[in-house]
């Protein structure tokens, strides 16, 4: 079993500063970057974490959700109660995008588009931000339902500018996704923001609670679910450094990474989290769970097509097969890009050999013209393809050797 049991209200890797009692003075905000059933975790990710901001004194005002529920209830774990009730949405569907996104956190209520509420951060330098994000990723790349993709240089302009505006005095930033340890990699002169992610930037992230043959799909993803019920149990005076050790020590199919200033790590977790000590939290029936019950995430897809398919029945080998011919046609396009791309086998990626606008304008590209929703967590694999590529050609060029092979 891939458990760590922790007692309630343990205390003990390392005291922190004191906690925050001024519950006004946090904002939240949480981010489910995905649609469709396949992605059933990362909507009960979202709506498990909005359910212990609330339990921990959390004002709903202060909650801003994006995300794209499946209808009825949501359960994080077997025989868990509906983490979805009474959770209030604020973005959904089409409207869950990347101007919207950078509207909320910059506080920017004039530059929101569609139906959704229209809330944004109204935080100030006194405050104690919390953004949660789950979805897909890649080699410096966090998609959202949209197909869009937050890119890392894109993500760091946008904390950077955050903090020009004084829109928190600290942060606390968790990222559940596949590479999502490259998101962070440049944040270390960020001496007011916390960083914890899933994976290193080589590895994927892994989805558990997979074997429920009623839901049929994984219902919360390994860090998420660990991390989350670390802190249901665990003091609010404990580190931001103690959650995630605790995390680390339970997550055990990826590496977990964080990022901090000393001064960051040791300032309590109840600051970003709530402070209230909720015995309702750590009384819950949480479930451990299997290594057979954990996926890589990007891999769901298919794995579950598979287990339906077994059944001999008609409808879902069809689906499988139609699957299948999709991704056989995906890494038909691959081989004659890596075929056309100027490629050196002697180049060795980092995180600052290349063009990085080039990157996200291509790997844009790629997912926009040679890929469909379904299965661009198989595409997203491949990214670091044009990260090469864009270390040895102009972005033109490789936007046209792009139309050629996905015309």
């Amino acid at each position: 079993m891939l458990s760590l049991a922790i007692p309630f209200l343990f205390v003990g890797i390392g005291w922190a500063a004191p906690v925050q009692e001024n519950q006004e003075a946090i904002w939240a905000v949480l981010v489910a970057g995905s649609k469709g059933y396949w992605n059933y975790r990362h909507q009960s990710d979202i709506s498990a974490a909005y359910q212990l901001l609330i339990q921990r004194g959390v004002p709903k005002s202060q909650i801003i959700t994006m995300m794209n529920p499946h209808r009825g209830k949501l359960y994080n774990w077997p025989g868990g109660p509906d983490v979805y009730a009474g959770v209030e949405v604020d973005y959904r569907l089409q409207d869950v995008n990347l101007g919207n996104l950078k509207a909320v956190l910059l506080g920017d209520a004039g530059n929101i588009t569609g139906n959704g509420t229209g809330r944004v951060l109204k935080s100030n330098k006194q405050s104690h931000l919390f953004f949660y994000f789950t979805d897909h990723g890649a080699f410096e790349a966090l998609q959202l339902p949209t197909g869009e993709l937050i890119m890392e240089n894109e993500f760091t302009k946008l904390m950077k500018e955050m903090m020009d505006r004084e829109m928190f005095g600290s942060a606390m930033v968790f990222l559940e996704a596949c590479e999502s340890g490259s998101m962070v990699e440049n944040w270390g002169t960020f001496n007011n923001v916390f960083a914890a992610t899933a994976a290193s930037a080589t590895e994927p992230s892994y989805a558990t609670h997979c074997l429920d043959f009623v839901l049929d799909t994984c219902m919360a993803d390994e860090f998420s679910y660990n991390w989350m019920d670390t802190a249901r149990r665990l003091s609010p005076k404990e580190s931001l450094e103690g959650l995630t050790i605790l995390t680390k020590a339970k997550t055990k199919r990826s590496n977990v990474q964080e990022i901090g200033s000393l001064q960051m790590k040791t300032r309590s977790n109840g600051a970003y989290l709530g402070s209230h000590v909720s015995k309702t939290l750590a009384q819950l029936d949480y479930k451990n769970y299997t290594a057979q019950a954990t996926q890589p995430t990007w891999k769901i897809p298919l794995i579950q097509l598979e287990r339906r398919a077994a059944s001999g029945d008609i409808k879902h080998v069809q689906n499988l097969r139609i699957f299948t011919q999709k991704l056989s046609k995906l890494e038909h396009v691959l081989e004659k890009l890596k075929h056309d791309l100027p490629i050196s086998s002697h180049f060795k990626l980092s995180s600052n050999n290349f063009d990085k606008n080039c990157y996200g304008e291509a790997l844009q590209e790629f997912i926009n013209r040679c890929s469909d929703r379904d299965i661009d967590s198989f595409a997203l694999r491949n990214a670091r393809i044009f990260a090469s590529a864009c270390a040895h050609q102009e972005t033109a060029a490789i936007l046209k050797i792009l139309e050629s092979s996905c015309p």
